[in-house]
């Protein structure tokens, strides 16, 4: 049994409209929380290659 039918089972839903919303909703959420990791991460690069002026740190 494919996960999907057995999660509708469970809920008793009968149209999967719902379930796909919902799996939108999470695919988004999960979206948004990536991009904010790899805007985190971003910054945190930069400022390891980065002096308190904003200018380049040499290399080496």
């Amino acid at each position: 049994m494919k996960l999907r039918s057995l999660f509708l089972r469970i809920v008793g839903v009968k149209t999967p409209a719902i379930l796909l919303f919902i799996l939108k909703i999470k695919k988004e959420i999960f979206g948004l929380i990536l991009s904010q990791k790899k805007a985190h991460n971003a910054k945190l690069l930069w400022a390891k290659s980065h002096n308190e002026k904003g200018v380049l740190k040499s290399i080496g």
